[in-house]
């Protein structure tokens, strides 16, 4: 009776451990939160479009490339878990403070170039964020060859 009982705890003791390291396992690879991002409401982000849109005149000139910065790829990677997430878009926004943001929508599959799920829309500050041009390498190998 005493061996059943040893074993009974030893067995527990041994699967509540294996329970413990993979909890720390799967804590440790939880994004960190990103406090230079925020939660926005779509009617936020529509705000903060129209903003934008209004500081810009029109452009003739072709997207060769985007730029993303690290603040914009961290508030995708918060994102990852939004449920039907296909993608991201991003749109340029100016805040209600005149500051240049990202704003970062998960789109899903359901038409070809994906529907925005405004349920979860972040922004974050630009410093990097763009088209290029003018947000270019103009040195790369890629735009200049070999």
């Amino acid at each position: 009776m005493k061996k059943k009982q040893l074993l009974w705890l030893s067995a527990t003791f041994v699967a509540g451990a294996l329970a413990g390291i993979f909890l720390m396992g799967l804590l440790s690879f939880r994004s960190p939160s990103n406090p230079q991002q925020t939660t926005l409401t779509a009617a936020q982000a529509h705000t903060y479009l129209n903003n934008y849109l209004a500081s810009v005149s029109g452009s003739t000139c072709v997207v060769k490339a985007f730029t993303l910065d690290k603040a914009d790829v961290t508030a995708m990677s918060s994102l990852l878990t939004v449920p039907g997430l296909a993608g991201f878009r991003i749109y340029n926004g100016i805040d209600n403070t005149g500051a240049k943001i990202a704003i970062i929508v998960p789109i899903d599959n359901t038409t070809p170039y994906g529907a925005d799920l405004t349920t979860a829309i972040l922004s974050a500050p630009v410093t990097k964020l763009g088209p290029c041009p003018p947000v270019c390498d103009v040195n790369s190998q890629i735009i200049k060859g070999q």
